[in-house]
């Protein structure tokens, strides 16, 4: 089974939109203060969910 994580510029919204197997569709705002992409809904940090989305999915070992 492969997965697969799209991430892709949004330059009209000026977004990043993530499109994810375990979390769905995500849209990041760049905050200037903490100088991080965040969720627009949940102020969540674009690469703090890809890190752990990718290091549980990476990290899976054959039977």
């Amino acid at each position: 089974l492969f997965r697969s994580w799209i991430v892709n510029k949004h330059a009209p919204t000026r977004q990043v939109w993530l499109s994810s197997p375990v979390s769905g569709a995500r849209h990041y705002a760049f905050d200037v203060q903490s100088g991080q992409w965040k969720d627009t809904r949940g102020g969540d940090h674009l690469l703090a969910v890809l890190a752990s989305e990718l290091d549980v999915a990476l990290s899976w070992q054959a039977p």
